[in-house]
Parts: C-alpha cells; sequence; structure tokens
C-alpha cells in the first residue's frame, strides 16, 4: 500500500543520473541561475530562470546514493520499467499509474501522485517527448483541443524546453545534450521536471513558470484539463519526428 502523501512535491523526470556535458545552451530565462534552489512562480506568474527545489534534490540524490526503488526503505510509491517502449513485464503489477496505449503513447496519471522520476540511457538516434496535452506538437504548438501544452523534447541529440503557447516563457534549447558519439554507447542524462520547473542538474539550470509542464494546469479556452502526462518514445506524440526509444527506462512514483 503507497505511503501517505506529503503536500505536492510536483514531478522529478530523471532521463539520467551522471555523466559529463559538452552543449550548448542557447536560453535559460532571463534572470541569474539560482544555485541554491529556486521556489516554484506564484500562481499567475513567470520567473524564468531557476535553481532547483529542494525537494527534487533529497529525491535524486537518495537513488544516486542506492536507495532501492521499491520497497519500504525506497522514496517509490509505485515502480515500472520499459524496455524498448513496453512495460516489462516484471514491474508490471507495481505500476498502476501508467497505461500504453495501441499507439504505443504512455500516459502517467499525475493526479494520484506526488512526483515522478524517470530514468533513462540515451543514444544519439533516441527521440521521446514528454508533455503536459495529448496534443502538444513536437516544434512547440499544439492541436488546439486540448487544454496547456507544455513539452520537452529530445530528438538528434537535442533537448528543447516548451512552455505552454499562451505562457510568458520562451522555449529553451541544448543542442548536443547527447552527444553524437552516443550512438555506440549510450549514456546518462537528468532532466528534472516538476509542476511549473524544469532543471537540469548537469548543468545547473532551471527554468520555471506557470507555462511549464503542470500536474494540475488551469482551465483555459480550451476546456478543462487533467492530470495526464504523456509521454512518447522512439517518436514525437504528432510523429513529425522519429528516431528509437531509449533501451529502458526507470519511473518511480512519489
Amino acid at each position: 500500500m503507497p505511503r501517505p502523501r506529503s503536500p505536492r512535491v510536483s514531478a522529478v523526470v530523471l532521463f539520467a543520473l551522471s555523466g559529463s556535458i559538452g552543449c550548448e545552451v542557447s536560453v535559460f530565462g532571463s534572470e541569474p541561475i539560482q544555485l541554491a534552489g529556486g521556489p516554484t512562480p506564484a500562481p499567475g506568474g513567470e520567473s524564468g530562470a531557476c535553481g532547483e527545489p529542494e525537494e527534487l534534490r533529497v529525491a535524486r540524490e537518495r537513488l544516486a546514493s542506492g536507495d532501492p526503488s521499491s520497497g519500504e526503505e525506497s522514496p517509490c510509491a509505485y515502480h515500472c520499467t520499459l524496455v524498448a517502449g513496453a512495460v516489462a513485464e516484471s514491474t508490471r503489477a507495481t505500476c498502476p499509474l501508467l497505461t500504453v496505449d495501441d499507439a504505443g503513447i504512455v500516459h502517467l496519471d499525475m493526479s494520484r501522485s506526488d512526483g515522478l522520476l524517470l530514468r533513462a540511457a540515451l543514444c544519439s538516434g533516441n527521440t521521446l517527448q514528454l508533455a503536459d496535452s495529448v496534443g502538444a506538437r513536437s516544434d512547440g504548438g499544439d492541436d488546439t483541443s486540448t487544454s496547456h501544452d507544455a513539452s520537452l523534447v529530445l530528438h538528434r541529440g537535442t533537448l528543447e524546453l516548451f512552455p505552454a503557447h499562451e505562457g510568458g516563457l520562451a522555449a529553451s534549447r541544448v543542442e548536443g545534450y547527447v552527444p553524437a558519439h552516443a550512438d555506440t554507447q549510450c549514456i546518462v542524462r537528468t532532466v528534472e521536471v516538476t509542476d511549473s520547473v524544469a532543471y537540469l542538474p548537469e548543468l545547473e539550470r532551471g527554468l520555471c513558470g506557470t507555462s511549464m509542464l503542470r500536474i494540475d494546469p488551469p482551465t483555459d479556452t480550451q476546456g478543462r484539463p487533467d492530470s495526464i502526462w504523456h509521454l512518447a518514445l522512439g517518436r514525437t506524440l504528432d510523429d513529425a519526428r522519429n528516431g528509437s526509444p531509449p533501451p529502458s527506462l526507470d519511473l518511480c512514483f512519489l
């Protein structure tokens, strides 16, 4: 049975745990980076660049130090593993917050979770997209049918962060996030995504604002939103960009 939930911590997404990084960051907000950890923005406001929230730092360091991904001592209330985009049979029973549709899109029920840790080894040919709207496109827009459209897109080694198109933040881009030499040996990378915050520990940079990914986004002109996140592996949600899925991913719901 899951442990009692603490106040909303939001979500953490770790695409990796370590590894040197040599890449070019185009834009990460408009304010200096706060290395001590920045708060989430006030409702209705945007705050640009920010640091790593304390709760996410603690969770990341616990897993990096070898804490188990399941069991009483784990920070995970639920845990599952995906292999080449499919749920591994060994963890299927421990991951009730995850479903996979006929198109292979993974849907994450964040309404029952305080956070998410996703760990993966990444190769240069991998493509994926994580979005809080199933209608989010790979170019940062959406199909106008669903509320909020923030997402992360990894394709051809470049990581792009797309805030909701009606928000006050500009998109950010990290070229060479997965270097070309990773075509022969996958590497590890880290991205933490919380409610309104995206943070890259290797770069010590984060972008926060109410137009970033949200667990409980507000109702907008497109209708009532939900708390479901959508993960496309080996492709983007709109199928405009394609590649291969990461060989394996571990998801830890907090």
